[in-house]
């Protein structure tokens, strides 16, 4: 959120009262941006970078207004000319995947510009079936036109971020003491109130309901809701049944009103075929994507694209019919046996069943992680002329190799995070046929002279500092930027020599400036920056390692939650890791 005060922006956080303006969680994260955009209310004309501009609202590049910038200039080349009408969009890389965040069409010298911060951004480039890219690290970059869409290849490329240069924080001591005094009330306010969400007291027989509901559902949602779930959900425990969640629509009593009106549909075709004959679609008047409770596009018979196929999936369940909205592809289905078939409510066409075919990951042993994840080192992206759609598989899911995809043009994109914030990244193209097996490799590329992000802990999980009465947090202790994290045993002999290596080093801690977070045992002597206490619960361990894994682990890690080094008992080369670790981690 940004204010102007005196003739000038000023920004504030989104939700963490600070003592003054231009102070938030990200002044240190804000200064490696590439790209800062704000919505400003009507047709805004000024001389910010327009990336989108609406009935409602101008989505603006703010970024200037905050780091050091450059005016990036892309060249578009078709056959070694300039290509008019090509469209150009700008790439930042992050959660394992080139996310777009402006697209330009060319003119006829093939250009196009845009502000952005002092790192690399990838540029994508396509006119009509041809396509190509590069990454822009300076004012100038040049992307021909020399792809296919259906062509296999593959490319490797670098993403350097923007150097950290936090924007400084003018508060006083006196503002800051008395920011925290305020905070402290806030806290006791809330924490006299009673939390507990009223409509879940004295609900009967709603034990499997509840656990369909998110977290925040559980605290939003209100009695009616439910007892219309529990008065029409015929009986059945099968969650594309039962839930009244479809995606991220409001929650509203929906199942009665739809059952009194006599609407009886005998499949799940009809119900489409009903939502085609009866629903018109009315789009272009929600330039914000805001979701429509299904309610409300029954009573008023008219909804977006989104809007109708949450209806649909809504219908269907109270009608019986197993439906859902797939997470991954976005597609409206019903489940028919065993399978799940796609539905178009676009037109009078019948349902349209996408066939499909299979993506085995090939990861060669001996990687830089032993089990490749989903946004954190990999993503698939689905390619077409005109846009390309991200696979939002399940976050922090199980691990899989084999992936069943609708047959089409892909891009799987994978990446190792080192721990200066680079990437390495590696780019395979790639047909999926239907019904056929499609072997691809994935493949996380290695630096001798980097260090990789090679796990993530919860920087805010908390921690009995010696001498205190109530638990804090590792990241109210240690502030923003890197820690060295020491879970300590009691007088056993990998415990006694890990901390005469970190005794052995604290010279070299000492000079590097940052905290060493001490959990267990005694305080090794001779480290200036140490933060000694115990973690009770035992949780900080359960993060860093999996049961079982031998005491002591030293880890690196950041107030991002990242882990670049980690070691696990006896190691005999402990104090040379670490030199050579905060060397890298500035």
């Amino acid at each position: 959120m940004e204010v102007w005060v005196d003739g000038t922006w000023h920004f504030l956080g989104a939700c963490e009262p600070a003592p003054t303006l231009d102070n938030a969680w990200f002044n240190a994260p804000v200064s490696r941006a590439m790209l800062l955009h704000t919505k400003v209310s009507g047709n805004y004309n000024g001389s910010e970078d327009v990336i989108q501009r609406t009935p409602c609202y101008t989505e603006i590049n703010v970024i200037r207004g905050y780091v050091p910038t450059r005016r990036t200039t892309v060249t578009v080349l078709e056959d070694g000319q300039p290509a008019d009408g090509a469209s150009v969009s700008f790439h930042i890389y992050n959660y394992a995947e080139f996310y777009p965040v402006a697209s330009y069409l060319t003119g006829p010298d093939g250009q196009a510009s845009l502000d952005t911060g002092l790192g690399d951004l990838l540029v994508w480039a396509r006119k009509g079936d041809r396509f190509g890219f590069a990454v822009a690290g300076g004012e100038a970059a040049t992307v021909r036109l020399e792809h296919s869409f259906g062509e296999r290849f593959a490319a490797d490329v670098n993403i350097v971020p923007p150097a950290e240069n936090p924007i400084p924080v003018t508060a006083s001591e006196e503002q800051t003491a008395a920011n925290e005094l305020r905070l402290a009330e806030e806290d006791a306010i809330r924490a006299s109130h009673d939390h507990r969400n009223p409509a879940l007291e004295g609900l009967q027989g709603a034990d499997l309901l509840l656990t369909m509901l998110s977290r925040k559902d559980l605290g939003d949602v209100t009695r009616d809701v439910l007892d219309d779930v529990l008065e029409c959900g015929l009986g059945s425990t099968d969650p594309y049944i039962l839930s009244p969640r479809v995606e991220l629509e409001p929650l509203r009593p929906f199942r009665k009103e739809v059952l009194e009106s006599g609407i009886h549909l005998g499949s799940p075709d009809a119900v489409a075929q009903w939502v085609r004959d009866n629903i018109a679609l009315a789009e272009g008047r929600n330039p914000q994507n805001l979701r429509t409770a299904p309610i409300a596009v029954w009573r008023a018979r008219k909804g977006d694209a989104l809007g109708r196929s949450i209806l649909f999936v809504a219908l269907c369940r109270t009608l019986g019919f197993p439906a859902r909205l797939d997470e991954v592809t976005g597609k409206t289905q019903y489940r028919s046996g065993s399978g799940w078939v796609d539905v178009d409510l676009g037109g009078s066409a019948p349902e349209q069943v996408f066939p499909s075919g299979t993506v085995v990951l090939e990861y060669a042993p001996g990687g830089p992680v032993a089990t490749p994840e989903y946004y954190r080192h990999y993503t698939f992206s689905r390619l077409e002329p005109g846009r390309t759609r991200l696979m939002e598989y399940e976050e922090d899911g199980p691990a899989r190799n084999t992936y069943t995809l609708d047959a089409g043009y892909y891009l799987l994109t994978s990446g190792n995070r080192m721990a200066d914030g680079s990437a390495l990244v590696h780019m395979e193209f790639f047909d999926v046929p239907q019904d056929e097996v499609t072997k691809v490799p994935l493949v996380l590329r290695q630096s001798a002279d980097n260090l990789s992000v090679i796990g993530t802990m919860d920087a805010e999980a908390p921690f009995l500092r010696d001498g205190a009465n109530a638990p804090q947090s590792l990241l109210s202790a240690t502030g923003r930027g890197y820690f060295v994290l020491a879970l300590m045993g009691d007088k056993d002999e990998p415990t006694s020599h890990a901390r005469l290596e970190l005794e052995a080093a604290a010279a070299d801690l000492n000079a590097w400036g940052r905290p060493v977070v001490v959990l267990g045992g005694a305080r090794p002597e001779g480290l200036a920056n140490a933060i000694c206490g115990t973690d009770p619960d035992g949780l900080i361990r359960a993060m860093l390692a999996p049961a079982g894994a031998p005491l002591p682990l030293v880890a690196m890690c950041d107030s991002f939650g990242r882990i670049v080094y980690l070691s696990k008992g006896y190691n005999t080369s402990l104090a040379a890791d670490l030199r050579r670790v905060i060397a890298q981690c500035r």
